[in-house]
């Protein structure tokens, strides 16, 4: 039986929910030209709905690696080594998550620099080994709220 979500993601099947990527019409021709984009929203409006229904939809096509990562273990977390642990951390649980194909998994190992080039390292060895492009929707990005977890 569908019920209304209104804490977390909504999951097709379980919960009453508009299409997510009607919300968001030139997101993924965006992603597919490989153009940044932001969407800002308030709480509780399918952000992260959406954004899982894109990495979906993208990495069903066959020509992507998408990812959707929260970021939101390294919310308010002043550390910037420990905040930019965590985002890489979340990225490693995303793939496994989303189960990417072995070819597309990132390095068994992340670079070793210096916090200021951590994540542009990591993403950079990543999108080398990668046989395909990647797509990373980072979600819950607005660092400026307390932590609620350690990193």
């Amino acid at each position: 039986m569908k019920a209304f979500n209104t804490a977390g993601p909504c999951v097709p099947g379980r919960d009453y929910m508009l299409d997510p990527l009607a919300r968001l019409p030139d997101a993924l021709r965006l992603a597919e030209q490989g153009k940044y984009f932001v969407v800002h929203a308030p709480r509780q409006t399918g952000k992260t709905t959406a954004l899982r229904t894109m990495a979906k939809e993208l990495n069903d096509t066959g020509r992507y690696a998408a990812v959707r990562v929260s970021c939101e273990r390294a919310g308010g977390v002043d550390d910037l080594a420990l905040a930019q642990e965590a985002i890489l951390r979340g990225l490693r649980f995303a793939v496994e998550d989303q189960g990417l194909p072995p070819d597309c998994q990132p390095p068994e190992q992340w670079p070793e620099l210096t916090p200021l080039d951590a994540v542009y390292a990591a993403l950079r060895a990543w999108s080398r080994k990668s046989s395909l492009p990647l797509v990373l929707l980072f979600d819950e990005i607005d660092a400026d709220r307390p932590a609620r977890h350690p990193p």
